[in-house]
C-alpha cells in the first residue's frame, strides 16, 4: 500500500521524532498489504493542551456529540474533512515505552485503513436503541453517547484483529496493557456515574471499548494470560453481574463479527440493549452516599 503523508506541526517538533513516526507508518501500510493508494494527513502537537483545544473546536465544529480523550489520550484518528487524519501528542508519546508508543501509533494507521472515511464517523441510532430510548424515556444525547461508545469499541476491535492477523503482536499487547493500567480518573468518573442507572450504564459501555480493543490478543497463546489478568484488574471495580455482561458481548458477540463496520455496529447495538443496557435501567439500584452525576455528563 502506498501512502501520502501530508504532516503539520503545530509547534516546535523534533526532527529526528517526526522520521520515526513517519518510517513507522510507511512500514505499517507496506505490512498491511493494501492495495490501494492512501492520503493521511498527519497533525503533530507538542503538548496536552494544545491538542486538546484543537479537537474541541474541531468536536464543536462537526456536532461530535462526546469526548474520548482522557490523561492517557496519545494519538486519535478520524476522518471529518474527508481523509484519514492521525493527531498525536507529541509529549504523551515521548512518556510511553517504545513499545507503547508504536502499539498507538500503528493503532491509529489501522483506523485509517479500516476507517477511513467520513462515514465510519456517522451512525443512525438502531431501531433496538430508539425503542429503550422510548421505554426509559432516554434523551436523544444520551442515546447518542451510547452510539458513539458502541462505535469506538466496534472499531477498536476491528483495528487489533486487523494487526494481530498481520503479526503486529508484541506492540499491541503493550499498547493494550498501557490501556488496561487503571488510574484515579478512572475510580473518579466511577464515584459520579454510579450515582443513577443511566449514568452507570454509560460507564460501562465505556468499558467496552477497552474490553473489545483486547480480544484478539485473547487468542494468541504468548500474551492471553497476560492480558486477561490485566483486563480483570482493569475492570474489577465495576460490580460483578455488569462486568459478566460485558464480557458476554465483548469476549463473544465481538468474535461473531464479520468485515462491514456497519452492521457490525447494530449488531452490537442489539446485544448490548438486551444484554446490558436494559438490565442495568431497570435492576441498578445506586448507592445513597453517591455524589450527583451532572458533572459525568
Amino acid at each position: 500500500m502506498k501512502v501520502s503523508i501530508e504532516v503539520r506541526k503545530f509547534g516546535s517538533i523534533d526532527d529526528e521524532e517526526l522520521e520515526h513516526i513517519i518510517n513507522l507508518i510507511q512500514s505499517s501500510y507496506e505490512k498491511i498489504g493494501r492495495k490501494e493508494r492512501l492520503e493521511l494527513d498527519l497533525y503533530l502537537f507538542p503538548n496536552s493542551s494544545s491538542a486538546m483545544n484543537f479537537m474541541s473546536k474541531e468536536r464543536a465544529a462537526f456536532g461530535v456529540a462526546s469526548a474520548e480523550f482522557s490523561d492517557r489520550f496519545i494519538a486519535t484518528h478520524d476522518a471529518w474533512r474527508g481523509k484519514p487524519r492521525i493527531i498525536i501528542r507529541m509529549d504523551a508519546l515521548r512518556g510511553v515505552q517504545p513499545l507503547v508508543r508504536d502499539g498507538c501509533i500503528r493503532h491509529e494507521v489501522g483506523h485509517s485503513v479500516l476507517h477511513g472515511s467520513p462515514d465510519y464517523y456517522r451512525f443512525r441510532i438502531p431501531s433496538s436503541l430508539l425503542s429503550l430510548g422510548i421505554e426509559f424515556g432516554l434523551s436523544s444525547e444520551y442515546l447518542y453517547n451510547v452510539l458513539y461508545l458502541t462505535s469506538i469499541a466496534v472499531k477498536d476491535y476491528e483495528v487489533t484483529r486487523l494487526l494481530v492477523s498481520k503479526g503486529f503482536l508484541e506492540d499491541q499487547a503493550a499498547y493494550v496493557s498501557y490501556l488496561l493500567e487503571p488510574t484515579r480518573g478512572d475510580l473518579k468518573t466511577y464515584e459520579l456515574a454510579r450515582a443513577s442507572k443511566e449514568g452507570m450504564a454509560l460507564y460501562a459501555l465505556s468499558y467496552l471499548k477497552l474490553i473489545c480493543c483486547a480480544a484478539p490478543l485473547l487468542k494468541e497463546n504468548k500474551y492471553k494470560k497476560e492480558i486477561w489478568n490485566k483486563l480483570q484488574i482493569g475492570v474489577a471495580h465495576i460490580p460483578r453481574d455488569l462486568r459478566e455482561r460485558l464480557f458476554e458481548i465483548g469476549l463473544g458477540g465481538m468474535y461473531l463479527l464479520g468485515e462491514n463496520t456497519f452492521s457490525n455496529v447494530n449488531f452490537i447495538i442489539d446485544l448490548l440493549v438486551r444484554t446490558l443496557l436494559r438490565y442495568v435501567l431497570r435492576e441498578y439500584t445506586p448507592p445513597f452516599s453517591a455524589p450527583s452525576t451532572q458533572a459525568f455528563y
